[in-house]
């Protein structure tokens, strides 16, 4: 069986490193979240500066080489946050499919959706943690996963 890329994209908050650590416990992927590679340039540069994006591209490189170096068998899911058609988000995302490629892995996108209403900042709200993940099972085919009414 082709080992899988998953890659899941949606805005801020929705519940995509959620989702993703639960995926993992259940199949032993390793979860390479947006946030593990954008803190760096976050703590160190100033946010949209040449420095920042030199940053996210330079830590970028660096876990994406230790993906390609990870067992052909191990899966790997990705969170992003590309929402618009700009040409950085657009350069994100073909890395992302290089590196499946690369690595001989099945690209598979997931894109989560919310309703804006239920998007705002949890803030000290652990229920509406639990409203954005109301149904998360697998479905009926070997590693297949169903996601539905995540709000």
């Amino acid at each position: 069986m082709t080992p899988a890329l998953i890659h899941i994209n949606s805005y801020p908050g929705v519940g995509k490193l959620t989702i993703a650590r639960a995926l993992a416990a259940k199949t032993g992927a390793k979860v390479l979240d947006n946030h593990s590679i954008y803190n760096v340039a976050f703590a160190l540069t100033e946010f949209k500066s040449e420095a920042f994006y030199s940053a996210v591209k330079d830590v970028r490189a660096i876990a994406y080489r230790l993906v390609a170096a990870l067992p052909e068998d191990t899966p790997v899911i990705l969170t992003n946050a590309h929402a618009d058609d700009s040409a950085w988000g657009n350069a994100c995302w073909d890395e992302a499919i290089d590196l499946a490629e690369k690595t001989g892995r099945a690209h598979h996108v997931v894109l989560l959706d919310c309703a804006r209403e239920e998007n705002e900042p949890a803030g000290g709200k652990p229920e509406l943690l639990r409203h954005r993940l109301a149904f998360f099972a697998f479905g009926s085919r070997p590693n297949s996963v169903r996601i539905s009414s995540l709000c």
